[in-house]
């Protein structure tokens, strides 16, 4: 594979994990104690973004390069990975 489908697959990660490191990435106005007029009890309280995308950019890299390492070194393909599932 190329450059550019590593690229697109670790975009996709990317995506994919970030739905994973949102839930951890802080506290709710509710919890806080604070509820700033016009925005739901559920809105963040201080949202860090930086912090949100290193954490993701972290978690999306290590997810790559454990799927880099089947592929590039394990060779493991599609086909391999459809092998998993049974046949209807």
């Amino acid at each position: 594979m190329g450059f550019g489908t590593y690229f697109a697959i670790y975009f996709i990660m990317w995506w994919i994990s970030l739905f994973l490191v949102l839930p951890f990435s802080g506290k709710s106005q509710a919890e806080e104690g604070e509820v700033v007029l016009g925005t739901t009890k559920s809105a963040p309280a201080n949202l860090k973004v930086l912090r949100i995308v290193v954490m993701n950019s972290i978690v999306a890299s290590v997810f790559f390069v454990c799927f880099f390492v089947l592929v590039e070194v394990f060779g493991v393909t599609f086909d391999d990975f459809m092998a998993i599932f049974p046949k209807f």
